[in-house]
């Protein structure tokens, strides 16, 4: 059977971001060879940076949450194809962004980040990335949360275009830096 979640410890390997900035809950599926895939977060479902005391989400990090799902799908298909993970990579830019909807995310109630590749070349990546939240995210009924995963029951909240540029895999370092010391 084909393996389809991945957990933070197994894909954290494959991404920078560490707790409390690491924001992806699960990798829920990924295609290594369209680079495409779906991630989970669920906020304040632990402390994090950028949520309000409440533990809801504001509406201008799900910028943040949807480059982390796109560098933890990316990292998911470098996995299941073998690949080291890349020692460098940079969000380049982001283009056509927009929020769907304005306010916070509500604590507990999962976003389901889809990732797919528009582009590729060796070092750079176009990444369509959009954001869904359960329909009626603005209740308090959990109803469409219960329903699993996929789009079914979920609306767009966000989209745009991610632009990622990567240098090097696992073997390439950049170079060391002097102890301090003068050469002679």
């Amino acid at each position: 059977m084909k393996k389809t979640h991945f957990t933070p410890a197994e894909f954290g390997g494959y991404i920078p971001h560490r707790p409390p900035m690491l924001m992806i809950d699960e990798v829920v599926f990924a295609d290594p060879e369209l680079e495409s895939g779906e991630a989970f977060y669920v906020p304040g479902d632990r402390p994090m940076a950028g949520l309000n005391p409440d533990g809801t989400l504001p509406s201008h990090v799900i910028m943040e949450v949807m480059a982390q799902g796109c560098a933890a799908v990316l990292g998911v298909c470098r996995m299941l194809r073998g690949e080291p993970p890349m020692t460098r990579a940079l969000l380049l830019s982001v283009r056509g962004f927009e929020i769907k909807r304005r306010g916070a995310f509500p604590a507990g109630r999962r976003l389901l980040i889809s990732v797919t590749r528009e582009l590729k070349d060796e070092n750079f990546v176009i990444m369509n990335v959009e954001a869904f939240a359960a329909s009626g995210v603005h209740d308090d009924s959990r109803a469409a949360d219960d329903a699993g995963a996929g789009h079914d029951g979920m609306t767009i909240v966000a989209s745009g275009r991610f632009s990622v540029i990567g240098a090097g895999d696992a073997g390439d370092t950049a170079p060391e830096e002097s102890s301090g010391g003068s050469e002679k």
